[in-house]
Protein backbone atom coordinates (compact mmCIF):
# COMPACT_ATOMS: atom_id res chain seq x y z
CA UNK A 1 0.00 0.00 0.00
CA UNK A 2 2.77 2.45 0.89
CA UNK A 3 4.71 1.52 -2.23
CA UNK A 4 1.69 2.24 -4.40
CA UNK A 5 1.16 5.59 -2.67
CA UNK A 6 4.81 6.47 -3.17
CA UNK A 7 4.64 5.60 -6.88
CA UNK A 8 1.49 7.69 -7.29
CA UNK A 9 3.15 10.58 -5.48
CA UNK A 10 6.23 10.35 -7.67
CA UNK A 11 4.13 10.29 -10.82
CA UNK A 12 2.10 13.26 -9.61
CA UNK A 13 5.29 15.18 -8.84
CA UNK A 14 6.78 14.30 -12.22
CA UNK A 15 3.65 15.48 -14.02
CA UNK A 16 3.62 18.73 -12.05
CA UNK A 17 7.30 19.30 -12.81
CA UNK A 18 6.78 18.72 -16.52
CA UNK A 19 3.92 21.21 -16.63
CA UNK A 20 5.96 23.79 -14.72
CA UNK A 21 8.80 23.25 -17.20
CA UNK A 22 6.43 23.72 -20.13
CA UNK A 23 5.10 26.95 -18.63
CA UNK A 24 8.65 28.18 -18.10
CA UNK A 25 9.42 27.43 -21.76
CA UNK A 26 6.37 29.43 -22.88
CA UNK A 27 7.43 32.40 -20.76
CA UNK A 28 11.01 32.21 -22.04
CA UNK A 29 9.76 32.17 -25.63
CA UNK A 30 7.56 35.20 -24.95
CA UNK A 31 10.37 37.12 -23.29
CA UNK A 32 12.84 36.22 -26.02
CA UNK A 33 10.49 37.46 -28.71
CA UNK A 34 8.78 40.40 -27.03
CA UNK A 35 10.92 41.42 -24.06
CA UNK A 36 9.38 41.45 -20.60
CA UNK A 37 6.11 39.53 -20.86
CA UNK A 38 4.58 41.17 -17.79
CA UNK A 39 2.75 39.85 -14.77
CA UNK A 40 -0.52 39.32 -16.67
CA UNK A 41 1.10 36.97 -19.17
CA UNK A 42 2.99 35.20 -16.40
CA UNK A 43 -0.23 34.58 -14.45
CA UNK A 44 -2.09 33.32 -17.52
CA UNK A 45 0.67 30.93 -18.51
CA UNK A 46 1.26 29.54 -15.02
CA UNK A 47 -2.51 29.01 -14.62
CA UNK A 48 -2.53 26.61 -17.60
CA UNK A 49 -2.67 23.03 -16.36
CA UNK A 50 -3.62 21.09 -19.48
CA UNK A 51 -0.62 19.75 -21.41
CA UNK A 52 -2.36 20.32 -24.73
CA UNK A 53 -3.05 23.97 -23.90
CA UNK A 54 0.53 24.43 -22.74
CA UNK A 55 1.75 22.98 -26.03
CA UNK A 56 -0.54 25.37 -27.95
CA UNK A 57 0.68 28.28 -25.86
CA UNK A 58 4.29 27.41 -26.59
CA UNK A 59 3.67 27.21 -30.33
CA UNK A 60 1.81 30.52 -30.28
CA UNK A 61 4.53 32.16 -28.18
CA UNK A 62 6.94 31.28 -30.99
CA UNK A 63 4.71 32.24 -33.91
CA UNK A 64 2.48 35.11 -32.73
CA UNK A 65 3.31 38.38 -34.46
CA UNK A 66 2.66 40.35 -31.25
CA UNK A 67 2.36 39.74 -27.51
CA UNK A 68 -1.16 41.14 -27.66
CA UNK A 69 -2.22 38.34 -30.03
CA UNK A 70 -0.84 35.75 -27.62
CA UNK A 71 -2.66 37.38 -24.71
CA UNK A 72 -5.93 37.51 -26.69
CA UNK A 73 -5.73 33.73 -27.10
CA UNK A 74 -4.55 32.80 -23.63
Amino acid sequence: MMERGRKEGLEEGRTKGLKEGQAKGVLEALETRFGEAGEGARKRVTALTDEGRLHQAHRLAITAPALEEFLATF
